[in-house]
Parts: structure tokens; C-alpha cells; sequence
């Protein structure tokens, strides 16, 4: 059996197998095939000591050839993929789609090629097979929360390269929350000097009661480091996108420059809480200002079409109980101060398409019935992107008001929800959500009609880090759950229990790779989070709350 994850469209088992040994002579032609060459160097040298080189007079017959080919009529990011005695054909119409097959033709070698280094002798004995394979969303994320808990870049590229080995595609970054501000802004100093470090971090999930840690914890990207991660996972077929979130989730940012808040917020610091702060920024036109300056830095360093904004949990109620915000609430006309969150999404995101990007924003705004952003693009061509965290009617919301979405419910793509009813599960948050229920997500909703279909960019999974404090405890929520995530992204739902033989054998990678994934029987002793608390609910409860979200 051929166990490759995902798995791709068309996989057909050939007699024979192609053996490699020493060196490998590679034809490329005139395409975009750098970033797959790269990579094929890169593990067969790593894993293997066999040097991948063009193709000479050297190389001769005698030895194994890899052939590139450039063939239009192939969709963007799919690919074929030849094995035989004689060696290797990929042809793609993309660097991405040439990329993608380059990790399914590492995926068939053996495991131990994705070591750093060779502990034993290995020559590559690589099973002849015919793959046709594409995408069936173009959108295939993951959120990466580094606000609550910073990640230093070299982790970050950790994640970056096992999401490239599943052919994921999108990185959100979630960069700022009440609890830490990351990108370095150079007009503003202090969102990284004071807003990037809190005294304490709270330690379990009840957020009323659970204690604090007694140790500072911090950390900023440089716009250099930033541009860095943006080339690193460009290379590997992934675009970032980045989030600042406004105007809730901002506390970080307040307590750097305390003119950003409301009159009861001079004081405050970086939070050292979790759940939503009550906090939100002011509506004041200086704070809008602000904001497109932060923006306008940031759209120089991220290559991304898309800028998030969030407007998501914006505590309503500070604005209805601060004078200045009714006052400004008069002035714009509008009825109550909870119609602020509207009216400061839709400043923020004008200014976003201004610096020639597209918004993107949580369902959180579509409350109002109306998406905050929709009158930003006068000919509609390029309205802002939807991400739904409240299931399917969030995105049939999105749709019937005609904007793009990205499905990314709680109930089936929440991966910082515990994983089994294990006692020992690590903080255990949110309803029990099994690689199982991972597998079985997707994003368009039942009885969707083919033209609303067309909205529907894909899904993400979201890894939100109140309680992933170090890269080992990510590691443990993220996989496996993600490799069913991206099996569901690429190739659609289908037999779990036909994944499940082959995830048995993907696992080995991972071993190799060295990620710390859940194993199936639970946590491991050192995965464990003894005494801090959790916060569980039951999927009904779940329902219901989100239920209740939605008829406000």
C-alpha cells in the first residue's frame, strides 16, 4: 500500500520500483521548478547522501534521471507524477503544483529520508506509480496564535515546513491580542518596547480563578525576521497572512500607547489574563490613523493580497458605559454604541484596500447584517474574506450577503480543543475534538448550491495559545489532527478508517521529522498539565452558545 497523506485524486501502483544510489541527474527545461529542486537536494542529501545535480554527460544512462516538465493544461497546484525503473517525471502547470509533487515523491521514499542525518546506510528503493493530483480548495490554512504565547521564528519555521510537507498553503498569523503585540512597527516603538511583554501569564483555563506564573514572558518579530518568514514559506508554496485585530483584543496595544483606549483604560498593562479583555480601542479618527500607519508598514513586508483585521469580541459594553464613546457615537450618527464595532471595521478595512489589499475579518461582523467592508470596493469585483468560526450558518451568512469565506468552525477546526475525555488531556478547553472529527470537516455547508459553492475559498485550522506555552505543547495539539485537516483541504472527506491505516504508516515521518505528536492511546506523562485547570463543555453546550452568538 502506498500510504501518502493527503491522499492524492489518482494513484495508480505500477510493477517495479526505481532504486537510487549516489547521485540522481535532474532535467528541468525553463520552469519554475527551483523550490522542488531545492527540496529534492535537500532530503535525499540530508537523509540519504545522494547528491541531486542537472543532468551531464556524467550522468549518463546508467543512472537515475528526474525530469521536470512544464505542461499548461495541468490546474494551478496539481500535478502528475511518473515512477519507474528508469527514473522520474513531474510535470506541473505552477511552482506550487512542481513543489507538491516533489513532497509526495519524498513521501514515497523511505521514513528515514526525512532525518537531518544518515544513521544507517539507506538506498532508495521507491515504488513505481502513476499520481494525478489538485487541490479541491485553494484555501488550506492553519492559524497560528503567536500573541498569547510568542513563537521564536526558528519554531515558526518548524511549523512553516511540516505545513508544507501536508501541502497546507496558507499561514494566518494571529500577531496581536490583549496579551502581547509581535511585529515591530518602527513609527511606534512602544508596541514592541512596552505591548510585546506581560509580568505573568495565567495558568490554566479558568480565567477567573486560575493563578498566575510568576515569570515575564515576551517576544517581537523584527520587520527583517518578518520578511524572512514570508521568503521562507513563500519557498515552500505558503502564503502568510497577517492579523492585527481591532478594535477588541487590543489591550496590549493600549497599555504601549494609552491614547488608544477609552478613559478607564490610562492605566492599564499588557494582560496577564485570559478570555476577552474589556478593553476595547476607542473610535476616535486619531486611532484610525494609527492603525493605517501599522498597516502601511506591514503591507510592505507581507506579499499577501489579504490583511486581517479581526473584528472579533468586541466588548460593547465599555463603549456604552464611557461618555466620550456615546458622545462619538452621536456624531457619526449612529444609534448605539455597540454600532462602533461596525463603523471602526469598516474605517480600518477602507484603509486597507487603499494600500491595495484585500480585508479580512472574523463572522463577528456580519452581526449587523451587513459584512463591515462591504462598501469598500465600488464595482464589488474584490470584497473583503469572511473567516467563519460559527459554522455553517456563519458561512451561509457570508454567502448569501456575497462575500468569500474561509470555514474555520470550532466544532470541527478549533485545534486547541482537548482531544479525548482523558482526565490527563493538558488543559482541557472547549468540546472533545478527535483527529476523526478533524477529518470529517467541510467547509461547505450541506445543500450549498454550486454558484454559493464558489465562495467557499476552503478551511483553516485554528491554533489559538492561551495554553501552549512552549513549541513541544503545540506540537502535541497540532498533530495528528492537522494531517486529517489537510487531507479533508486537499482531497475531500472520505473513509476514515482507509486514512487511519494510512496516517499508521505517515506517523513514521513525523517520527522522523521529530514532531511530538498525540499519540492514540493519549498524552504521554510529560504532555500532561497537572493542576491547570480546563474549561470543557459538551458539543450540545457548544452548539447552543454559538447558537445563541448568532441570534444576537
Amino acid at each position: 500500500m502506498i500510504a501518502l497523506v493527503p491522499q492524492p485524486r489518482i494513484v495508480r501502483e505500477q510493477p517495479g520500483e526505481l532504486v537510487i544510489q549516489e547521485e540522481l541527474g535532474y532535467v528541468a527545461g525553463d520552469g519554475a521548478f527551483h523550490s522542488a529542486i531545492h527540496l529534492i537536494q535537500e532530503r535525499l542529501w540530508n537523509g540519504a547522501k545522494i547528491r541531486v545535480n542537472p543532468a551531464t554527460a556524467q550522468l549518463n544512462a546508467a543512472r537515475a534521471a528526474l525530469t521536470f516538465q512544464w505542461v499548461p493544461d495541468i490546474p494551478n497546484e496539481g500535478y502528475s507524477l511518473d515512477v519507474s525503473r528508469e527514473g522520474i517525471r513531474i510535470a506541473a502547470s505552477s511552482s506550487a503544483g512542481a513543489y507538491y509533487a516533489a513532497e509526495s515523491l519524498i513521501q514515497l521514499c523511505d521514513p528515514e529520508i526525512y532525518r537531518e542525518g544518515v544513521i544507517r546506510p539507506l538506498e532508495l528503493r521507491i515504488p513505481a506509480v502513476h499520481i494525478e493530483d489538485c487541490p479541491k480548495f485553494i484555501w488550506r490554512g492553519l492559524l497560528i496564535d503567536v500573541a498569547r504565547h510568542f513563537l521564536p521564528k526558528r519554531e515558526l519555521f518548524r511549523v512553516i515546513e511540516a505545513m508544507a510537507l501536508h501541502k497546507l498553503n496558507r499561514l494566518h498569523l494571529h500577531l496581536t491580542d490583549d496579551q502581547g503585540w509581535r511585529p515591530e512597527i518602527k513609527a511606534f516603538p512602544n508596541l514592541t518596547r512596552v505591548g510585546s511583554w506581560r509580568k505573568s501569564t495565567q495558568f490554566g483555563a479558568d480565567d477567573r480563578n486560575s493563578p498566575e506564573t510568576n515569570l515575564p514572558h515576551g517576544g517581537y518579530y523584527t520587520q527583517e525576521e518578518l520578511r524572512e518568514i514570508v521568503a521562507f514559506a513563500a519557498e515552500r508554496a505558503i502564503e502568510v497572512i497577517p492579523e492585527i485585530d481591532v478594535p477588541g483584543h487590543s489591550q496590549a496595544a493600549i497599555a504601549a500607547y494609552p491614547q488608544l483606549g477609552l478613559a478607564n483604560a490610562a492605566n492599564v498593562e499588557v494582560w496577564s489574563r485570559f478570555g476577552v479583555s474589556p478593553y476595547p480601542l476607542n473610535a476616535e479618527d486619531s486611532t484610525i490613523d494609527f492603525y493605517a500607519t501599522v498597516l502601511g508598514e506591514l503591507a510592505e513586508i507581507f506579499s499577501s493580497p489579504l490583511m486581517c483585521i479581526g473584528g472579533d469580541e468586541v466588548p460593547s459594553d465599555a463603549w456604552a458605559a464611557d461618555a466620550r464613546a456615546r458622545q462619538r457615537t452621536a456624531e457619526l450618527g449612529l444609534s448605539h454604541p455597540r454600532e462602533l464595532q461596525q463603523w471602526f471595521v469598516n474605517s480600518i478595512a477602507k484603509r486597507v484596500v487603499q494600500l491595495g489589499k484585500v480585508p479580512m475579518e472574523w463572522d463577528d461582523v456580519l452581526a449587523h447584517g451587513v459584512a463591515a467592508g462591504a462598501e469598500v470596493n465600488s464595482n464589488g469585483s474584490n470584497p473583503p474574506v469572511i473567516l467563519a468560526w460559527r459554522g455553517d450558518r456563519s458561512v451561509q451568512r457570508a454567502i448569501d450577503l456575497g462575500f468569500r469565506v474561509v470555514s474555520c468552525p470550532d466544532t470541527h477546526a478549533y485545534l486547541s480543543y482537548r482531544q479525548s475525555a482523558l482526565a490527563t488531556e493538558p488543559t482541557p478547553v472547549g468540546i472533545v475534538l478527535t483527529t476523526q472529527d478533524v477529518y470529517n470537516f467541510d467547509p461547505v455547508p450541506r445543500g450549498c448550491s454550486p454558484e454559493a459553492q464558489r465562495l467557499v475559498l476552503g478551511g483553516q485550522g485554528n491554533l489559538w495559545a492561551e495554553h501552549l506555552d512552549d513549541p513541544r505543547r503545540r506540537d502535541y495539539m497540532l498533530w495528528p489532527r492537522a494531517c486529517a485537516l489537510a487531507e479533508a483541504l486537499w482531497s475531500g472527506t472520505g473513509d476514515y478508517s482507509e486514512f487511519s491505516v494510512r496516517l499508521t504508516a505517515h506517523l513514521q515521518r513525523l517520527d522522523a521529522v521529530g514532531i511530538e505528536y498525540r499519540h492514540e492511546q493519549g498524552p504521554y506523562p510529560w504532555q500532561e498539565r497537572p493542576g491547570a485547570a480546563g474549561r470543557k463543555q459538551t458539543l450540545a453546550e457548544r452548539e447552543a452558545e454559538i447558537s445563541n452568538l448568532l441570534s444576537v
